[in-house]
């Protein structure tokens, strides 16, 4: 008796090219879903920059509104903004150390950190009932650059 030699199914070669393909196809996938991420996680980067300086400018502006211009003193050699509400006697200072942004709200009141180790710049210039604001944030490589004028209630 005869058997049917006939084979159902690949060979050897062509399992062997359809496993180099799979795996090309894999590594092309992979290597797309990495870089994709790298540029994902670098786009979280960017927008925390702009939030913070967004949250530290409001916080600014809504401390030098709130209190008149005589209130305001400006110290170059320490990076310090000191602002006094003459209606609560209350105070607050803006405080740089370490590229660190700190603000005190009120004697006792403890400490916020408003922006930590990507400060490269806090500059507040008060002029004519006026404060202008530069505040620059850095990290490896982006930057978040801020310039405003606040006008203080007379």
């Amino acid at each position: 008796m005869k058997r049917n030699q006939s084979r159902a199914g690949f060979s050897i070669p062509e399992l062997l090219a359809a496993m180099i393909a799979a795996s090309v196809l894999l590594l092309l996938v992979g290597s797309l879903l990495y870089s994709s991420s790298g540029g994902w996680g670098h786009s979280l980067q960017v927008v925390q920059l702009r939030r913070d300086a967004d949250a530290t400018m409001g916080l600014l502006a809504h401390q030098i509104r709130t209190t008149s211009a005589s209130h305001i003193a400006v110290s170059p050699d320490t990076n310090t903004l000191w602002i006094t509400n003459a209606l609560t006697g209350t105070w607050a200072t803006f405080l740089v150390t370490n590229q660190t942004l700190y603000f005190r709200p009120n004697e006792g009141g403890g400490e916020i950190t408003l922006v930590r180790e990507h400060l490269a710049t806090f500059e507040a210039v008060p002029t004519n009932g006026m404060v202008t604001i530069h505040l620059r944030l850095t990290n490896d490589s982006d930057v978040a650059d801020v310039f405003a004028a606040y006008k203080c209630r007379n």
